[in-house]
């Protein structure tokens, strides 16, 4: 996981968060933290591990990944 962060701070960001897989990739939220507090700034963020590459998501594809794991179905 170390490559995973290490990805991150690349981005400006502290440090990650797995959530769980999606799509046969290790999901990761990005976290931006100053003074210990937690930040959401701009898009959400989330670094997918396929296991051979890193893939960077910041855009509307990156708010269906996070709902998979927030979002519960209310049927």
């Amino acid at each position: 996981m170390s490559n995973v962060i290490k990805f991150a701070n690349d981005k400006g960001y502290e440090n990650v968060e797995f959530l769980g897989e999606y799509d046969g990739a290790k999901v990761y939220s990005a976290i931006y933290r100053n003074n210990m507090e937690t930040y959401m700034v701009g898009l959400p963020a989330c670094i997918l591990d396929d296991g051979d590459m890193l893939e960077w998501v910041q855009d509307d594809r990156s708010f269906e990944i996070l709902n998979s794991f927030y979002l519960e179905d209310d049927c």
